[in-house]
C-alpha cells in the first residue's frame, strides 16, 4: 500500500512537473528555454504589379538616311522571373510551350528533369501580363518579379552611329568613283569595306534591342515540392519527459526552499524545549 502511494506521488509530481513546466522555466530553470519546433513560415510579399501599357518599339520618324529616330516615347525592355510548385514538371513545361504559341511567343530555352525545370519564354510585351496570369493556374507561385530597363539611349546612339558610317560611305564611293591611280583604289576600297563591317554589326545589335523591346523574357523556375518527413515519435516522448523532470525538479526545489525556513524554526523550538526540560 505504501509503495503504490509513493507510485502514485512520483506520478503526480511528474505530471505536475510538466503542466507547470512553461511557467517554472523562466524563474527556475534559466539555462533551458523552450525551442519552437514549428517551420518558420514568413509573411507573404505581393508580388510587384508589372506595367499596366508596356512601351513598344515606336515608329517614330523617318530620316532621307532611311533611319528612325525615337522621340517621345521611351523604349523599355521587361523581363520577369517567377518561381513555382507543380506536381509534374513535364506537364507544366508542354502546357507553357503550348500557352506561348498562342500568344504569338516562342521558347528559347527548355530544361526539364523528374523533379525541377528551368524554361525561358519569349513573349510579345503587350501579352505578358496575360501570360503571367495563366502561369498562376499551373502551380503555386513561390516568387515573382518584373524588371523593367530602359534602351532609349542606346538606340539613339546606335543610330546616330550608323548614320555617321553611312555618310562615310556615301563619301567613299563618290571618291571610288573619281579615283584613278590603282593605290588610291585599293585603299578606298579597304575603308569602304571596314565602314560596311561597322555598319552591320551596329544594325545587329539595334535589331536585337529592338527584339528585346518588342519581347519580354520571362524566366521559370518549376520544381516539385518535397514530401513531408514523418514525424518522430520517440523524440516527442522524450521531450514531454524532459520537461516533465526539469519541472519535478523545480518544484522539489521550491518546496525545499520554502519549507527550509519553516523547519529551521520547529528545529530551534525543539533545542530550546530540551535545553529547558533538562534544566528542570
Amino acid at each position: 500500500m505504501r509503495i503504490q502511494i509513493l507510485i502514485s506521488l512520483v506520478v503526480l509530481l511528474f505530471v505536475a512537473g510538466y503542466l507547470l513546466y512553461p511557467y517554472l522555466q523562466s524563474s527556475y530553470l534559466p539555462g533551458y528555454t523552450e525551442v519552437s519546433t514549428k517551420p518558420y513560415i514568413p509573411e507573404a510579399l505581393p508580388p510587384p504589379v508589372p506595367p499596366s501599357a508596356p512601351q513598344t518599339v515606336a515608329k517614330g520618324t523617318t530620316t532621307t538616311s532611311g533611319q528612325v529616330t525615337y522621340l517621345g516615347t521611351r523604349q523599355v525592355s521587361y523581363t520577369a522571373s517567377v518561381e513555382m510548385e507543380v506536381n509534374n514538371t513535364s506537364y507544366v513545361a508542354a502546357r507553357i510551350s503550348q500557352i506561348a504559341q498562342q500568344l504569338s511567343g516562342y521558347v528559347s530555352h527548355m530544361y526539364v528533369v523528374n523533379s525541377s525545370a528551368q524554361i525561358t519564354v519569349k513573349i510579345p510585351q503587350e501579352f505578358m501580363q496575360s501570360f503571367l496570369d495563366q502561369l498562376s493556374s499551373m502551380g503555386k507561385i513561390l516568387q515573382k518579379s518584373v524588371t523593367a530597363n530602359d534602351v532609349t539611349d542606346q538606340l539613339i546612339d546606335l543610330d546616330i552611329r550608323i548614320r555617321n558610317l553611312q555618310a562615310e560611305e556615301s563619301r567613299l564611293l563618290k571618291l571610288y568613283d573619281m579615283a584613278k591611280d590603282v593605290s588610291e583604289i585599293i585603299q578606298i576600297e579597304d575603308r569602304l569595306s571596314q565602314v560596311r563591317y561597322q555598319i552591320e554589326m551596329l544594325q545587329a545589335q539595334k535589331t536585337n534591342i529592338e527584339k528585346m523591346v518588342q519581347y519580354a523574357t520571362v524566366q521559370i523556375s518549376l520544381i516539385i515540392p518535397s514530401k513531408p518527413q514523418q514525424e518522430d515519435h520517440w523524440k516527442w516522448v522524450m521531450d514531454i519527459a524532459s520537461k516533465a523532470f526539469w519541472g519535478a525538479i523545480a518544484l522539489i526545489a521550491i518546496a525545499v526552499a520554502g519549507g527550509l525556513p519553516l523547519s529551521l524554526v520547529i528545529l530551534a523550538a525543539y533545542v530550546v524545549y530540551k535545553l529547558i526540560k533538562k534544566k528542570q
